[in-house]
């Protein structure tokens, strides 16, 4: 919404809102961000949603790290009873004198 209309809706309706995010070069005129108002830039928001992205991201990377771990886990257990039945397989297969 425009600033302009941001801003009489505030007066209007204080409680209906907690502030406004205006995206436009009248962002940067003084009076406005000395209004009542909260105004909060672009800028600031987008900083917020690539921080909170970035914890995501770490986040992910260690969960798939985690669960290839388990798979790995998984297999070497297969290959160990692998190798085990192989060796009393060849137990038995040696002759007995």
């Amino acid at each position: 919404m425009g600033g302009a209309v941001a801003i009489l809706l505030h007066k209007k309706h204080p409680k209906y809102r907690n502030g406004a995010v205006l995206i436009a070069p009248m962002c940067k005129i003084e009076k406005l961000r000395l209004e009542h108002i909260k105004l909060v830039e672009a800028n600031d928001v987008l900083r917020l949603e690539k921080k909170k992205l970035a914890e995501e991201s770490s986040y992910a990377k260690i969960e798939k790290l985690r669960l290839e771990h388990i798979k790995l886990e998984e297999e070497n257990d297969g290959l160990r009873l692998e190798k085990k039945k192989l060796a009393e397989e060849a137990s038995y297969a040696k002759p007995h004198f």
